[in-house]
């Protein structure tokens, strides 16, 4: 579907880059809800953006305080989410965070599509000790035999360290099955790891990339992996060209990237530091998988 909102373009962007995200919004489908947080609602003292689940009512309640506010001028359009961490007096640290879904519900929405990345634009504002804002995404779906939910992929990405203007992002999904999700996940933190009050994330214009859908090729991806533990170099071999690798640590963060444009690949690791790595393919047919390996 496709956004009805006005684009007004943020003056302080380049032109060039305004011109390519006017197009991208014009022409392709926002698959997250309210991605471009463009909508919102009155809650009565305060207001939450469409779609998305929200600690306000808490925050608000204890403290008159809160930890989701519309922002301005967004990237494209009007608005922009900030999330923040906020000391509520006579309650300690509420640490920011959204989720898309519905109060009541599995926090999710109908997503059937099996994208490449998570891609947006934020910027993080650490104060008072806060560290890691993270915006993560997972796709999942229902076992009808086990009774459970199974996770297909997730593309999650953190901010280390403070992000002063708006910077884009794009973080690929790593793919732990072939299978077809049923549902999205999308979530905004402004701390991860050690909470401050004031920190802030800032996200805008969230959607997915170069998406698959169920009916498009899902056959599984077949590929060899060597050596693990590795030391220096790892080597991976597949059955069809292989457009890009990337290597990420257990936390979501690329550690390396290459484009071998052929079936086998030479992944230099040795400047990696020791422990567990994911190694995730997208063959020149767009099809992902993912892989786990030892750095020594």
């Amino acid at each position: 579907m496709m956004h009805s909102r006005t684009n007004t373009m943020n003056p302080a962007l380049p032109f060039s880059i305004a011109l390519s995200l006017a197009l991208a919004t014009t022409v392709q489908a926002q698959d997250i809800p309210n991605g471009g947080f463009e909508n919102w609602t009155s809650q009565g003292s305060y207001i939450d953006p469409d779609g998305w689940l929200t600690s306000n009512m808490v925050s608000w309640s204890v403290a008159n305080m809160l930890t989701c506010e519309q922002g301005s001028p967004g990237v494209v359009g009007a608005h922009f989410v900030k999330v923040s961490d906020r000391f509520l007096t006579g309650a300690g640290m509420q640490q920011g965070s959204i989720t898309v879904g519905e109060w009541g519900s599995f926090p999710a929405f109908p997503y059937t599509g099996r994208p490449d990345a998570l891609n947006g634009f934020w910027q993080f504002h650490p104060q008072n000790g806060g560290s890691d804002g993270v915006v993560s995404a997972a796709l999942t779906r229902w076992n009808s035999v086990t009774h459970q939910r199974e996770y297909i992929a997730n593309a999650p990405i953190h901010a280390t360290a403070a992000i002063n203007s708006w910077t884009a992002f794009s973080s690929p999904f790593l793919y732990y099955s072939n299978e077809i999700p049923d549902s999205a996940i999308v979530s905004i933190s402004a701390t991860n790891a050690s909470a401050g009050d004031g920190t802030s994330i800032w996200v805008d214009e969230l959607s997915f990339g170069n998406v698959q859908g169920a009916a498009e090729n899902s056959a599984p991806v077949r590929f060899t992996l060597w050596p693990s533990p590795a030391t220096d170099r790892l080597h991976i071999e597949a059955s069809s060209p292989i457009a890009e690798v990337t290597v990420q640590d257990i936390c979501g963060r690329v550690m390396v990237r290459t484009a071998p444009s052929q079936a086998t690949a030479a992944v230099e690791v040795g400047e990696l530091p020791a422990g567990i790595y994911l190694a995730q393919l997208r063959l020149a047919d767009g099809r992902m998988a993912v892989r786990r390996f030892t750095k020594q």
